[in-house]
């Protein structure tokens, strides 16, 4: 399914996004808004390695044109929620959406819900309890800065056990440990893997390189407590 849903997806993307490729370029530079994209072979790695299945909702946070989220639904069958604050990409995104769907009647394939979202994800309180139902949570972080990185890690404060947040960067610092100290601390609740991705998987660079898989754990926490009585 994986090969059919990248020829599917190529077809969308080279006819609705690739003329409007210079838009997309036109960001405030070293912003939180710099756009890049995860290629299409990245991505089913990780809905891959992650499970993701029909029964589950995953949700892109920062989805730019939208790629992830319809890669999502028509690869794995999942509800998927994508929310993006750029005007120009999220207007492609919505073309690409529309497109989508006259691309599923011509194939006679099914996909799982798509639902696009406009805005500023720390915003929108919609997001809120859309994140509290999902297992897999992307966010191309790859750019954002330590005040944006610490407003998510707070939003991931409602989800649930066991939920998957997939990174470009880690939100936990390397070495960090719990302490009586830190205890407190959101970041407690992540327990991180940090994995290599190869040559061809994000639009920005050719080298291979590092993303992270986030879980929430709460036991790390309960752990920790217990051990200090």
């Amino acid at each position: 399914m994986a090969t059919v849903a990248h020829e599917i997806l190529s077809h969308i993307y080279s006819r609705i996004v690739s003329p409007q490729v210079k838009e997309l370029r036109k960001y405030t530079a070293f912003s939180n808004n710099v756009y890049g994209e995860l290629l299409p072979t990245f991505v089913s790695r990780i809905f891959k390695e992650l499970e993701l299945s029909s029964h589950q909702v995953f949700f892109d946070l920062g989805s730019g044109v939208g790629n992830c989220v319809l890669q999502a639904a028509l690869e794995t069958g999942c509800e998927s929620y994508g929310c993006e604050i750029m005007e120009n990409a999220a207007e492609l995104a919505d073309k690409q959406a529309v497109e989508f769907q006259e691309r599923l009647k011509l194939w006679g394939i099914k996909a799982g819900s798509v639902t696009l979202i406009t805005g500023d994800f720390l915003k929108i309180e919609e997001i809120g309890e859309i994140l509290k139902k999902t297992n897999l949570v992307l966010v191309n972080n790859y750019a954002f800065d330590a005040e944006l990185n610490g407003n998510l890690v707070n939003m991931f404060l409602d989800l649930r056990e066991g939920t998957k947040i997939v990174s470009l960067k880690s939100f936990v610092p390397p070495g960090h440990n719990i302490t009586a100290h830190n205890v407190e601390s959101p970041i407690n609740l992540l327990k991180v893997d940090e994995r290599e991705f190869f040559t061809g998987s994000v639009s920005w660079t050719d080298a291979p390189g590092k993303y992270y898989i986030s879980t929430i754990d709460r036991s790390r926490i309960t752990k920790f407590l217990n051990s200090q009585e």
